[in-house]
């Protein structure tokens, strides 16, 4: 079954306590017959009726119960996440495929695949602008190289020293490869995430497909570029010996790519609206030695974001928790024990079983006007709480959602609100133009903790970009809301200071009204922690290439 899991299996244990209470149940049962309180058979078989239906249905209330905590997750659905801003992983094959020397380089010679890879990688490198970008090492497994970062120039280092040495690991895993740079996303990123395979196809694992469909299926986009001559080119494999035949596999990508599109297509599209199948994440395959590879990379990848656009609305496929309805069937067995067990459903009046279904549709009519009646704050409060629990994917998703249902319901405050809260969740994330455009949007009308809090974000995002005197202007137009705020008046002196020595090294980091300080000093260390570990893995690696094995091609 797609999508099966279960988050805490060791909750069915719970099950154990049913043999106590089925043999107290009974325990009491012998007890009544052996002190004569039963005084005749009419009322004898009464109770042993009770106690069968009882014991029946309350134990399958608790098994519901249980299950409900365990956690069970199976069936696929698509959930709508509203993105911005680009995160791209690049995956370089190092495999000792990627050695064969059949790449023209312009100047009636050959360069390897590896060479052609380092080239074409510094190309896109520089057209790559407000992206976060990882790289990620592939050979018999795949290894997160440089986590992600917003300084290009950490990656030109690596790519200059592509070598199958790097690792040392035997054989192909493009699989592995692409499991590890989705590891290098954060998992609370709102940004659209691209994965970039850098590859000649070659794989001994054969979880390539799989790994594809996995992240398909997470809502990131996978481009596949190839690299090599389709013809056969020999090489010699990791032992140092054996000679290996090795080609640009394309048709087998091909092949590849179209089979895990279609699968993902045809699993969602039984549960989308109709028309929101072009909004699902693809793979791609492009030949990098075609005209006009690198712009066709950039273009997918910038279609896919939505720096240019306020937002961008992706359809994620997750697995369908099932809670809920082991709940509901565990009270339904509980009333059903009781129902069955002591009322006398005969001595009912035709005009009292009348009442039950009118009761039942006055309950549920109740219901349904409290969620019309609420839907919306409720909307901003799921928003709020995500927030609180860093869960910035949610939280843009429950804010947006309360934008359209603000629009459909006339309703300028609440989308106030919501614009406030999106532009908050965007700033915790870094996406400063997002947030910048979502609080242009509110009015000046706004409520004035809106209009405190909105210049006072507004103010961080231009003292961050360098624009001191517009900082100052911003914070100052905060402080006459709200006079006695001593953060704004730190940063309004902040402001000044920058205004009349702009050259003052290590500026200090102003922070939003729900940021935390300490974030960028602890990204930066564990940063450089994460490097030197991988710079001195890649020394050891060097000594330990290991010499007997035919698969490492």
């Amino acid at each position: 079954m797609d999508y099966f899991s279960c988050q805490r299996p060791w909750a069915f244990y719970g099950l154990l306590f049913l043999i106590p209470a089925i043999a107290l149940s009974v325990s009491k049962y012998i007890k009544l017959i052996q002190n004569g309180t039963i005084g005749n058979s009419a009322i004898f078989q009464k109770l042993k009726r009770r106690l069968v239906i009882r014991l029946i249905f309350w134990s399958l209330s608790w098994t519901m119960l249980v299950t409900a905590y365990s956690g069970l997750f199976w069936g696929a659905e698509p959930r709508a996440v509203h993105q911005s801003g680009k995160d791209l992983a690049l995956v370089f094959d190092v495999s000792w495929s990627m050695t064969a020397k059949d790449i023209a380089d312009g100047n009636s010679s050959a360069m390897t695949r590896l060479e052609a890879v380092a080239s074409y990688t510094e190309g896109l490198l520089d057209k790559l602008d407000e992206t976060k970008i990882s790289a990620v090492l592939a050979k018999g497994e795949g290894m997160i190289a440089i986590p992600q970062t917003n300084d290009k120039n950490a990656i030109y280092p690596l790519i200059h020293s592509l070598s199958p040495r790097l690792m040392s690991t035997v054989g192909s895993s493009l699989g592995g490869g692409i499991n590890a740079a989705m590891e290098s996303f954060p998992t609370l990123s709102i940004s659209a995430r691209t994965i970039l395979v850098f590859t000649d196809g070659e794989e001994t694992d054969g979880t390539l497909a799989r790994a594809t469909e996995t992240a398909l299926r997470s809502g990131i986009q996978i481009i596949f570029l190839g690299f090599g001559s389709e013809q056969e080119t020999k090489i010699i494999s990791g032992d140092g010996k054996t000679p290996v035949s090795t080609a640009l596999r394309s048709e087998s990508l091909i092949n590849m790519v179209s089979q895990v599109n279609a699968k993902v297509s045809d699993i969602s599209k039984t549960h989308r609206q109709a028309g929101l199948g072009l909004d699902t994440a693809k793979a791609f395959y492009i030949p990098a030695q075609k005209k006009g590879s690198a712009h066709q990379v950039l273009k997918i990848i910038k279609d896919f974001s939505s720096f240019e656009k306020k937002s961008t609305t992706i359809y994620e496929m997750h697995s369908v928790p099932r809670w809920k309805l082991f709940c509901f069937l565990a009270l339904l067995f509980l009333i059903a024990g009781i129902f069955f067990s002591e009322l006398n459903i005969s001595k009912f009046s035709s005009s009292k079983k009348s009442l039950l279904p009118i009761m039942l549709i006055c309950f549920t009519g109740l219901f349904q006007g409290c969620n019309a009646k609420w839907n919306g704050s409720k909307n901003i409060l799921e928003g709020a709480f995500h927030w609180y629990r860093k869960e910035y994917r949610e939280a843009v998703t429950s804010f947006m959602d309360t934008i359209e249902y603000a629009k459909e319901e006339n309703d300028p405050l609440l989308k106030q609100y919501a614009l406030y809260g999106l532009a908050s969740t965007y700033l915790a994330q870094g996406e400063q133009a997002a947030a910048l455009s979502r609080l242009n949007e509110l009015p000046p009308d706004t409520p004035d903790n809106i209009k405190f809090a909105t210049l006072y974000n507004s103010g961080i995002i231009s003292y961050n970009k360098g624009n001191y005197n517009e900082a100052a202007v911003l914070f100052r137009q905060a402080l006459l809301i709200d006079e006695g705020n001593i953060d704004a008046k730190i940063n309004l002196e902040m402001s000044l200071q920058q205004q009349v020595n702009k050259s003052t090294e290590g500026v200090q980091e102003l922070n939003p009204v729900q940021e935390n300080q300490q974030k960028n000093q602890l990204e930066s260390a564990i940063f450089s922690l994460i490097r030197e570990k991988e710079t001195n893995q890649w020394k050891n690696q060097q000594s330990q290439e290991n010499s007997n094995s035919n698969l490492d091609y």
